[in-house]
């Protein structure tokens, strides 16, 4: 029996979805059954585990939460993963995953500061195995971070992998960690536009059938239409080449402001490309907690897609 857990969750049927069986129903016909599924999940580690009790915790509520190991998602895209020796926290937590019955790749990708003191980096699990010739990094480094940081600043970086799903094809996995407000909204403009040609190469190069994109965009929070005109280049490409994104994304804020002692702001997303097929299901936020204890500062965003 799992143990009672301590979260907050949004859960709702992906509108496109909805119409799809909607229209079946009209015409009377029995409800379309989904060829497959894929569940991402994006979370923001939030620096060292010196015990290990912690990525214990996540894990272990990660599993119950949705429904036991086969409930738990087929790609985790986590960031601020610090960097252990030869291994890592993503590395780490796969293992107390494993422990459950759950077993995950780890792709991980460190990003260390000018004086190399802060061994930070972004992950990708997969359940599905990812050959390294399908694993590439993107330096998004800013000179404004240098200016915030001085010698202390690290480089942002987005980390992509690649993996086959029986019945559908190539999907493409990439992952991202943008500027902070203190960087500007030019910054983050840039770095999705710098990712968003990466990606077209990519697609160009080794066509997949699905690119997810999912991360801690940083984005500005003092407005909903200014934070979304920083997706623009997502949403409503204006170069050839450059994917469509579905923005599925609800509402609900995903990184506790301590000022407030709330989770009032929305950093985290998970955008899926417009492919005919390809339905958005429904979006989860999880408050990680033990105790009453945060283990981050971050909700766990998993969203749901299918194809048909």
């Amino acid at each position: 029996m799992w143990p009672r857990l301590v979260f907050k969750m949004l859960a709702v049927a992906g509108v496109a979805d909805l119409e799809v069986r909607a229209q079946h129903q009209a015409r009377g016909e029995a409800p379309v059954q989904a060829k497959g599924t894929l569940k991402v999940a994006s979370l923001n580690l939030q620096g060292f585990d010196q015990d290990g009790s912690r990525l214990k915790a996540i894990a272990a509520q990660v599993v119950a939460e949705l429904g036991g190991p086969n409930g738990t998602p087929d790609v985790f895209v986590l960031q601020e993963a610090m960097a252990l020796g030869d291994s890592s926290t993503a590395h780490r937590l796969a293992d107390e995953l494993r422990a459950l019955g759950v077993l995950y790749h780890v792709t991980f990708k460190e990003r260390k500061n000018r004086e190399g003191d802060y061994p930070e980096g972004l992950a990708i699990l997969s359940k599905r195995p990812i050959p390294a010739e399908d694993i590439r990094s993107l330096d998004l480094s800013s000179p404004t971070r240098e200016e915030i940081g001085g010698a202390r600043w690290w480089p942002r970086v987005a980390l992509s992998a690649d993996f086959e799903v029986p019945g559908l094809g190539r999907v493409r996995v990439v992952n991202t960690h943008h500027e902070s407000n203190a960087a500007g909204i030019e910054t983050r403009r840039r770095q999705v536009g710098e990712v968003q040609d990466w990606i077209a190469k990519q697609q160009a190069e080794r066509p997949a059938q699905i690119t997810v994109l999912g991360g801690d965009f940083n984005p500005d929070v003092s407005a909903l239409d200014f934070r979304r005109r920083e997706f623009s280049g997502l949403t409503q490409p204006a170069q050839q080449g450059h994917l469509r994104f579905i923005d599925a994304n609800r509402e609900g804020g995903t990184w506790k402001d301590p000022e407030r002692g709330a989770f009032t702001q929305r950093l985290d997303y998970v955008f899926v490309n417009e492919v005919p097929g390809v339905q958005h299901r429904g979006e989860r936020l999880i408050h990680l907690q033990k105790n009453g204890k945060d283990l981050t500062d971050h909700l766990l965003l998993v969203q749901d897609f299918a194809w048909y």
